[in-house]
């Protein structure tokens, strides 16, 4: 992705080959433009800087709409926002759907161990019973983010 500055600063971004061409239509261009030939048109590279560490359950990462010079660099930045309570509230809500689908899932595919005609063992009915409950009791943990799963019999 590419920047096109005048006296320092962005004057349009993205910018594009097509842009470029259209910009200087008495220009020839190769196919493939180098970072020098594109840095006489005040044209650059855009680099995406690292993403900085936080919390996914109330924060987010903002990547900054145009690039700022950094360092000789032309540079999206990315910033930590902090999630309202209303946006937490709606990710937490939305992650235990994921938990539920996941256990009904599980439940589902264990159905058949607890059916009159299962050729299971009563002692292994039982633990498969065990494991089902368990299951089923996934909404107690407290953090759907961090769900610790019950291992499935053998």
């Amino acid at each position: 992705m590419w920047v096109k500055t005048k006296n320092g600063a962005v004057a349009a971004y993205p910018y594009t080959v097509e842009q470029l061409k259209a910009d200087y239509p008495n220009v020839s261009f190769s196919s493939n433009v180098t970072t020098d030939q594109l840095s006489d048109f005040n044209v650059f590279d855009v680099v995406h800087a690292e993403t900085p560490a936080y919390d996914a359950t109330t924060q987010r990462i903002e990547t900054s709409l145009a690039p700022v010079l950094i360092h000789g660099v032309w540079t999206l930045t990315k910033t930590v926002v902090d999630l309202t309570q209303d946006q937490i509230d709606q990710k937490i809500s939305a992650q235990w759907n994921v938990v539920r689908t996941e256990r009904n899932k599980k439940l589902a595919a264990t159905d058949w161990t607890q059916s009159k005609d299962s050729p299971l063992s009563a002692e292994k009915q039982q633990e498969w019973a065990a494991y089902r409950q368990s299951l089923r009791d996934i909404t107690l943990q407290e953090d759907p983010f961090n769900i610790v799963w019950p291992t499935e019999p053998q």
